[in-house]
């Protein structure tokens, strides 16, 4: 890759970030000097782990999508060696990092930024694309902190089921493709359950919208099966400064249910919506002291700060405590444990890892998906049955990986030392 310090008119320059399939690097347009972003993408690594399909149709999601809100794509160079994807530049950082400098948003600047992510995916969902991997780590914000949009890797085209939203896509098939972060999946995705898509970014929309309100996630867990648990039930916390007009629009986006939460049409139609204009244009100061909030509210000041939080019946009575754990003001350069596997360069780093494990322990195995392996081996207990797993790859961070792996057939004790052997050698290797 270094060899390529220009390609047809582009000098590439410094490593912005390195996605799935390569890195993205800062690059200058040499007939007018304008910044660009530029995605390199190596063919080998692409067709190694069987995902040419999906290169193509990132790309070709990209090339065809045309919003304020989602970082344009100016051109596609294809080399025997390397495909160069140039992108608009976007100066401002990610959500995530502004949000952490913020900690959380006053309602009115957290409702600009997000009826600027609704117009995206709307425009998205309009195109028959769904993103299913929104969360403020793909979010980006130009310097007047407007919403930029990109990672479309995993997009796919939606399917809907016939008879509960349109006729003739696609024969009414669905999605099942578990994708995106833990804690922004959907109950639906988490489950394996089948989904037709919209549902899904909707879900991820409330709970980006809560993190902007509230500076920490509705759902979090230290462990993957009390995060999902959390998920599945739906239940959280909610701070007593959010407004109860934001409260009932978090709860709709919130809903375990696919078929009864709120759509995209019902979200913009939300007469929240049209309190203020959408806009493009740099956010204004909206800092304000708890005496002009007192006054606006009618309330003394000794009664706001008795009234500064509310608890649900679901939240236990040190539930503020447990708010501020999760705060996105946490200095993210602090000690932290560690929690999954660390230093790897990539999803196909991990992947390789997982099948060298499995060819070791001579287990059959095959990908239901790039990132799920169905593997089995004759039970050593009786060689006419087959002890069988699954694993499932989800990324937490850049080179940080959680490997779930669940026993779909086989005896439990013996299994489960054959799951302690495959792990350990996984993190070992």
């Amino acid at each position: 890759m270094a060899t390529y310090n220009v390609v047809k008119g582009y000098t590439i320059g410094r490593t912005l970030g390195v996605g799935t399939f390569g890195k993205v690097k800062h690059g200058i347009r040499q007939e007018d000097g304008t910044q660009v972003a530029i995605k390199i993408i190596s063919k080998s690594q692409v067709m190694a782990m069987g995902h040419l399909n999906k290169l193509s149709r990132e790309i070709g999601n990209m090339t065809r999508l045309t919003h304020p809100n989602i970082v344009k794509v100016y051109d596609v160079i294809d080399t025997p060696t390397y495909v160069f994807i140039i992108m608009e530049y976007i100066q401002g950082g990610e959500l995530f990092d502004y949000i952490s400098q913020m900690h959380r948003l006053c309602e009115m600047d957290a409702l600009r930024i997000f009826k600027q992510i609704i117009s995206a995916v709307a425009y998205c969902h309009s195109k028959m694309l769904c993103h299913r991997d929104l969360k403020p780590e793909n979010i980006m914000l130009d310097r007047n902190k407007n919403v930029k949009i990109g990672d479309f890797g995993l997009s796919n085209i939606m399917r809907f089921v016939v008879g509960l939203c349109m006729q003739n896509y696609r024969n009414g098939e669905c999605l099942k493709t578990p994708c995106g972060s833990p804690n922004y999946a959907s109950p639906e995705v988490i489950c394996g359950k089948y989904y037709s898509g919209p549902e899904v970014d909707i879900w991820s929309c409330g709970i980006i919208f809560y993190v902007l309100i509230c500076g920490s996630l509705p759902f979090d867990d230290s462990e993957m099966p009390a995060l999902f648990r959390k998920i599945r039930l739906g239940k959280f916390y909610m701070p007593g400064h959010v407004s109860p007009i934001a409260k009932q629009l978090i709860t709709r986006m919130l809903d375990v249910n696919p078929q009864s939460r709120i759509t995209i049409r019902e979200l913009m139609a939300h007469p929240w919506f049209s309190c203020t204009s959408l806009g493009h244009e740099p956010m204004a100061d909206c800092a304000c002291s708890r005496g002009e909030i007192c006054r606006a509210f009618g309330l003394s000041t000794a009664r706001a700060l008795e009234s500064q939080y509310t608890l649900d019946v679901y939240r236990p009575h040190n539930a503020k405590s447990e708010h501020v754990a999760t705060s996105f003001s946490l200095n993210r350069a602090a000690p932290r444990w560690n929690f999954g596997i660390q230093n790897l360069k990539s999803e196909q780093d991990c992947v390789q890892k997982i099948c060298a494990t499995l060819e070791k322990y001579e287990y059959q195995w095959r990908f239901l998906n790039g990132y799920k392996i169905l593997f089995k081996r004759p039970s050593q207990s009786d060689p006419n049955l087959h002890d069988k797993f699954v694993i499932q790859l989800y990324k937490l961070k850049h080179a940080s990986y959680i490997v779930n792996l669940q026993l779909t057939s086989g005896n439990l004790f013996e299994c489960f030392f054959q799951a302690i052997a495959i792990m350990q050698h996984i993190i070992s290797m």
